[in-house]
């Protein structure tokens, strides 16, 4: 048991002190491929959802038609930096967090709603991380 533990430790600290110089040496560098692979994908999936809404009337496609347009202009570049309209809805996000585990740690709410709740908030975080302008913006 004991030349298990150390052969396994021996083998994690030598790896670990010697894979940084590895990488020098053959000179790795970070690899691209998965962001250029997203950004392809996600502008072809824009390119679809405005292609669909082209053709359907009324103020509602329009509006949706905007945020997709938004997005798009904006090249869905993440590292763009947060709007007006993002900071608003981050402090908004915020309060309803801290008021749902107020909610939670009072038991005025089950378990399963608080999760369903938090899931739902999780979204509108990741939302406004990952898209930023929206039409309302414009």
């Amino acid at each position: 048991m004991l030349s298990a533990f150390t052969v396994v430790l021996g083998t994690l600290i030598l790896q670990g002190f010697t894979i940084r110089p590895l990488i020098s040496l053959l000179r790795i560098g970070p690899d691209a491929s998965l962001d250029e692979d997203v950004s392809r994908a996600r502008q072809a999936m824009l390119d679809a959802a405005l292609e669909v809404l082209a053709g359907i009337p009324g103020e509602g496609a329009a509006a949706v038609r905007a945020e997709y347009w938004a997005t798009r202009s904006a090249s869905v570049d993440r590292s763009r930096p947060s709007t007006a309209y993002d900071e608003l809805r981050t402090q908004a996000i915020t309060a309803e967090r801290r008021l749902l585990g107020q909610w939670r740690s009072q038991g005025l709410l089950q378990d399963d709603a608080f999760h369903l709740l938090e899931d739902e908030l999780d979204r509108a975080e990741l939302h406004v991380a990952s898209f930023g302008t929206t039409w309302l913006d414009s």
